[in-house]
């Protein structure tokens, strides 16, 4: 229905005087609630464009919603939105500070320019929410591209375009990190997680992963098993446990009974990322080792810490030891290492963090469903993990 009635494309303006500082009584009145309308509907569209894209991230599905076809501004700031009546609504929109005038190219930004161009989201518009909108704009790309590299990833001639693609996708997500590092507004958890996830979903095949996991049965994960092997021989397999860690890192970080819905398969789908590399990876030492474990890497690196050059190195050789921090208690720096060879204590560290955000000390509090569910099926996969190896 919005696409149809061209809520993706333009927004009836029904006004056609903009805010006077002399405004009062019923003239402001009447801008006010025009201003409210056509912020609404646009507030309207990308709330359906970050739930539909929601659902294709976590059912890995194809999106509805285009970010090509939102050709409409971002949703202006919070507190205007938030304002109770005409006079603050009035006071903000006059106080905030105005958009500087923009090139040509940009005189009426949209998703697709933010994607494109490596520009910060200017303070006039909100910047929680327009962050969000491109981060799962930049979904849609990285969807696109799973999909051409299924259909086409092994022609030869489409190989090259693919690779580019990839690089341009790459260097989109790094655009969005500088910004948003140099950014006035601090970045929420919600943004940390989803900045984080991306990556990981690019360089990791979350199809093929949850095959392995069980999701179709023996035969399927059979099938999958081959290229899951190539791809935990390969750097692309250690830069997505990289990001599941970080994944885990911004999960932390969440409000109280937050960490819900989208963001907790967020969550899962990371656990699932480290527990099939580590499987694999497992499997894979024991039989060259006739089933006793050894490792020549005698370094720690943290998968839920700090970018740091050990981190980089293990990336680029895998050459350590990768790890999780298990916290103990709220409010308390006391840490223990699970290095990810050992899956029970992996899956309980991500089950920990989704039962500490859901305090439980009375039946009313008791998580959602969702999150019980996943609780119980990261049980399982720790549980799992022994009998799936061999």
């Amino acid at each position: 229905m919005l696409r149809r009635a061209g809520r993706f494309h333009r927004l009836k303006q029904t006004s056609s005087t903009p805010l006077d500082p002399e405004d009062t009584g019923e003239t402001l009145h009447r801008k006010w609630l025009e201003w409210a309308e056509r912020e609404s509907l646009k507030r309207l569209v990308f709330h359906s464009f970050l739930l539909d894209a929601q659902i294709s991230m976590t059912m890995l599905t194809n999106p509805i919603i285009s970010y090509a076809e939102l050709a409409i501004p971002f949703p202006e700031s919070q507190d205007l939105w938030m304002a109770e009546d005409a006079e603050q609504w009035k006071t903000l929109y006059l106080g905030r500070p105005g958009p500087p005038p923009p090139p040509p190219q940009l005189q009426h930004p949209s998703l697709a320019h933010f994607l494109r161009e490596p520009i910060e989201v200017p303070e006039y518009y909100d910047q929680h929410f327009a962050r969000q909108i491109i981060l799962h704009g930049l979904w849609g790309m990285i969807w696109q591209h799973s999909q051409l590299c299924s259909a086409f990833g092994k022609v030869g001639h489409s190989q090259a375009a693919l690779a580019l693609r990839y690089q341009d996708i790459l260097q989109a997500i790094r655009n969005f990190r500088v910004n948003l590092s140099a950014g006035h507004v601090s970045p929420c958890p919600e943004t940390s997680l989803v900045l984080e996830l991306l990556p990981m979903y690019l360089h990791s095949s979350l199809e093929e992963i949850q095959l392995f996991a069980g999701k179709e049965g023996l035969d399927d994960a059979r099938r999958v098993l081959p290229s899951l092997q190539r791809w935990v021989d390969g750097r692309d397999s250690r830069q997505a446990i990289w990001h599941a860690g970080q994944v885990l890192r911004a999960a932390r970080g969440f409000r109280p009974r937050q960490l819900r819905g989208s963001f907790t398969i967020a969550v899962y789908h990371a656990s699932l990322t480290i527990w099939t590399y580590s499987v694999i990876v497992q499997a894979k030492d024991a039989a060259q080792d006739g089933g006793q474990k050894s490792t020549n890497a005698t370094r720690v690196v943290y998968l839920d810490g700090p970018d740091t050059p050990p981190i980089q190195q293990f990336i680029t050789m895998g050459k350590a030891i990768p790890s999780i921090a298990r916290i103990h208690g709220t409010g308390t720096s006391a840490t223990t290492t699970v290095p990810l060879s050992d899956q029970d204590a992996v899956m309980s560290v991500f089950m920990e963090t989704l039962e500490s955000n859901f305090p439980c000390y009375h039946e009313e509090q008791a998580p959602p469903p969702l999150v019980e569910n996943l609780i119980q099926l990261l049980r399982d996969l720790g549980k799992a993990a022994g009998t799936i190896g061999g």
